[in-house]
């Protein structure tokens, strides 16, 4: 594992690699003392300006994400399309969500970006890994997780995805499981930036994973990719 850089903070994860995947970049965001709630003040009139001014990411940004989930075999079309092309198409339909304050920072860094995100209940995380670590992966044949409250799954063969060592797959570029998400009073989270190599470099990666944690009150950030 690389490291781009790191802001100060004591909290940290054990974050594994175990996918060759030369252009995949992975931002990380940890933070912890949070009370995870709807957004409001500057945070909710920060989201709203997001929602109605970025500018929408270039055509090769759409391309090289999709590329990093096809290049292992997964289909990165229709249903299973990185989860940063559906937030495009909600606000040209006017139907951005607004959830919590944690998953709209994830959301608006990613609607900006072009980047898929995952944010994740690191509490929950943890406690599925016997190791207390997470990995960087390939989904299994077979392997699955439900990702909505009415028991939808998704398959995640050959999809890139964190999971617990030695436990479960919690996220994806696609849809996060269940069993990881944050809820209202989460306390800690961890956030992972998905990049591709041919469109982004790990100081614009780092750097958005610094404004991710700043949002909330700040954090540790940093970049991971393959193992050289």
């Amino acid at each position: 594992m690389s490291a781009g850089g790191t802001t100060p903070g004591r909290l940290d994860l054990d974050l594994r690699w175990s996918l060759d995947d030369p252009d995949l970049l992975v931002g990380l965001v940890l933070v912890d003392g949070l009370d995870v709630r709807p957004s409001d003040g500057d945070l909710a009139a920060w989201f709203d300006a997001q929602v109605a001014t970025v500018a929408d990411p270039p055509e090769a940004t759409r391309q090289a994400t999709r590329q990093l989930l096809k290049r292992h075999g997964f289909k990165a079309t229709g249903r299973n399309k990185p989860a940063s092309e559906y937030l495009a198409e909600a606000r040209r339909a006017g139907t951005f969500p607004r959830i919590l304050d944690v998953v709209d920072v994830n959301n608006a860094l990613s609607l900006e970006t072009g980047w898929p995100m995952s944010v994740l209940d690191l509490d929950l995380c943890l406690a599925a890994s016997p190791a207390g670590a997470l990995e960087v992966r390939l989904g299994r044949d077979g392997e699955s997780y439900v990702f909505n409250p009415s028991g939808h799954a998704i398959d995640l063969s050959k999809l890139l995805l964190i999971a617990a060592v030695d436990g479960p797959a919690l996220g994806n570029p696609v849809k996060d499981a269940m069993t990881a998400k944050v809820a209202p009073g989460t306390r800690r989270i961890a956030a992972f930036l998905y990049a591709s190599k041919k469109v982004a470099t790990p100081d614009e990666v780092l750097a958005v994973a610094r404004r991710f944690a700043d949002h909330l009150g700040g954090g540790v950030a940093r970049v991971v990719s393959s193992p050289v």
